[in-house]
């Protein structure tokens, strides 16, 4: 088996941080390991653009979802342009967002992916998806 490339081992390990911010709850640590641009893909909503919505979009979303991540497992290209990561998550259902069903504490859970491409040691792009479905349910 060859070895990764050390671009591809640079892309894993910038992953691998951002992931260890989020799990942290470090939001403006997490946020600088994006670019000023980046495109951040919400599973159930629009494409938001630029470093300070992302940063906004963790803090307010903090204020209803406490979640922590198990089960990391990385990928990337070898040229270290694109990136994957599929996860576990916990969480627990603070608040009351938006149109879901009334918080009180609910736990939840489940399997979720994300996509990454990666400029300049940056992350250019996160598109995350997970099963929407599932999570309502678990929230009722």
């Amino acid at each position: 088996m060859q070895s990764p490339s050390k671009l591809q081992h640079s892309s894993e390990q910038l992953i691998r941080k951002f992931f260890a911010h989020l799990n942290a709850q470090e939001w403006a640590e997490a946020s600088l390991l994006v670019s000023d641009q980046i495109l951040h893909d919400l599973n159930q909503g629009p494409r938001v653009i630029g470093r300070e919505p992302f940063l906004k979009y963790l803090v307010e979303t903090a204020r209803y979802y406490r979640e922590s991540i198990s089960q990391l497992y990385i990928l990337a290209s070898e040229d270290g342009s694109r990136g994957s990561a599929e996860f576990y998550v916990h969480g627990e259902y603070l608040k009351t967002h938006g149109m879901l069903p009334k918080a009180y504490g609910q736990r939840y859970e489940g399997f979720h992916g994300a996509f990454f491409e990666i400029e300049d040691q940056q992350v250019s792009r996160f598109s995350h998806y997970f099963n929407y479905q599932s999570f309502l349910e678990q929230l009722e």
